[in-house]
């Protein structure tokens, strides 16, 4: 089992949510519907990055929103070309690390050692029609004169009255965003439920609007051959250098990751009380993540919902450029290791919430020393994270897809 990058990725939407803090908690019902029908939207590869993919003809009304949900079909059609494979060798020994895969006709995909190019994508279904992006702040969309009487002192200000802010954006984090069954060359089509075709997106659409902010991809391998275990994480922070979301994940059992390294996507479960400047989310779930931009550091919570396993994870050497080693922890929620490994953090990152019930999503105690990772791919046209070589023009510091 591996990931790869997709040269594109085209998805259905068919229905677009926005939840105010007054609406139901209830994660299926609740939400202002802003758009219904159906609207193919295409990722790519050589987009510029952080060109998050505008949905035409929806534009977001004034409010004060929790979250967003985007609905979509099962049908995912993908191409393969050009892009390295990351992940353990096959049985057959007939796919391996870094090998490329290119898609083919009739649902079908090649392993080559040499570069190779396609124009034939792949059509697959996979389960799940919906996700939700939930703010870390309520997001106020108001104009600035309204602005004292509509927006709380903790809420995130989007200015009304600039019609670039309220354009419905949807983000994509493609390195590595397509996970192969190294055991195929072809869709299982036999499988009808859409859980196990031999190919799979790891990652979905991400609603963002206002200014752009920063991303980092940060990369694991472990083990070997037919026992390599390919890890990701990514991190994405707003204009004002906010974490705003996080996932960190190994695609394998809880046996098999890394030790420090927990799995998980960003979305907290049931918290019953936010660190001041922070919103509880009334609509039953949080992101719980920060950034000490001094420090360069991060930390973010993960929850397994199927396996009730987690932790923090912890994160240095975000100014670093591309080609550079961050180091990765993941801890208890309540570990005393979160303030020792900055003195701004702390036990639950702040938060009131029951820790995962289950323990930490790798085999083994707590791990005492910090994972070495690869920084592999960072976007920051605007200089959030501070890193000279990856600023504006200036992208020699930035990575590039495997």
């Amino acid at each position: 089992m591996g990931n790869i990058t997709p040269a594109s990725l085209k998805m259905t939407i068919t229905g677009i949510y926005l939840v105010t803090v007054d609406q139901a908690s209830d994660a299926n019902a609740g939400g202002t519907n802003v758009y219904s029908g159906s609207t193919d939207v295409t990722w790519k590869a050589s987009d510029t990055d952080l060109s998050a993919t505008q949905f035409a003809n929806v534009t977001i009304p004034a409010g004060r929103y929790v979250a967003a949900k985007v609905t979509y079909t099962t049908a995912r059609t993908v191409l393969l070309s050009g892009y390295k494979y990351r992940g353990a060798t096959n049985t057959g020994a007939t796919l391996a690390n870094n090998q490329y895969i290119c898609s083919a006709s009739g649902n079908t995909w090649s392993f080559s050692s040499s570069s190779c190019t396609s124009t034939t994508p792949v059509e697959f279904v996979q389960a799940g029609g919906a996700t939700s992006t939930y703010f870390p702040k309520v997001m106020c969309v108001t104009t600035s004169a309204d602005k004292a009487s509509v927006c709380k002192s903790t809420d995130q200000f989007v200015d009304a009255s600039d019609s670039s802010n309220l354009k419905f954006n949807l983000l994509m984090d493609m390195y590595n965003n397509i996970q192969i069954d190294s055991d195929r060359t072809s869709v299982n089509t036999s499988d009808t439920t859409g859980n196990s075709q031999g190919i799979r997106v790891n990652n979905y659409p991400y609603v963002v609007f206002g200014g752009m902010g920063a991303a980092v991809h940060i990369e694991h391998q472990s083990g070997s051959g037919t026992s390599l275990v390919q890890s990701d994480m990514t991190l994405l922070f707003d204009s004002s250098k906010t974490l705003i979301f996080a996932y960190a994940n190994s695609w394998v059992n809880s046996s098999s990751v890394p030790s420090g390294w927990c799995n998980g996507a960003g979305g907290t479960p049931n918290p019953t009380a936010a660190p001041s400047g922070s919103t509880l989310n009334p609509w039953g779930v949080s992101f719980i993540g920060t950034f000490d931009s001094t420090n360069a550091k991060a930390a973010f919570q993960v929850t397994d919902t199927s396996t009730n396993k987690g932790g923090i994870v912890l994160v240095n050497g975000l100014n670093q450029a591309a080609g550079s080693t961050a180091g990765v922890q993941c801890v208890a929620d309540d570990s005393s290791k979160i303030a020792t490994f900055d003195s701004n953090f702390s036990t639950y990152l702040g938060w009131t919430y029951t820790k995962p019930s289950s323990g930490l999503t790798y085999s083994g105690s707590e791990a005492s020393s910090t994972l070495s990772a690869n920084i592999v791919k960072i976007a920051d046209s605007a200089g959030i994270l501070g890193i000279s070589t990856c600023k504006g023009t200036t992208t020699s510091g930035c990575g590039s897809y495997p």
